[in-house]
């Protein structure tokens, strides 16, 4: 979290830095769900039409505010918060995305 607020604190100053936070983690991580997703198409799994985009609402479906509570400073969720909102975020996605 430490990291994130920083960049986020300097990014308006110095731009590269926040592609380079982008581009290093989150970025590579939503390209991979991506491929993942593309793949359940092909196997007829999903019917998806822009994997890029499932991806990144995959991820803010499983975070739900989660990550902004612990930016001001509820601290860390717990594994039953987490799973709670993953299993959550994992149906509405599969009920969106089912061929």
């Amino acid at each position: 979290m430490g990291v994130f607020r920083t960049v986020v604190s300097e990014a308006h100053r110095t731009p590269a830095l926040g592609k380079v936070f982008l581009d290093s983690g989150p970025r590579t991580g939503t390209q991979a769900l991506s491929a993942l997703f593309e793949l359940a198409n092909q196997r007829g799994e999903l019917h998806i039409e822009d994997t890029l985009m499932a991806a990144y609402q995959f991820i803010f479906l499983c975070d739900a505010g989660l990550s902004q509570r612990a930016h001001m400073g509820y601290g860390p969720s717990s594994a039953a918060e987490i799973e709670k909102h993953v299993d959550s975020a994992v149906h509405l996605f599969i009920r969106g995305y089912r061929p």
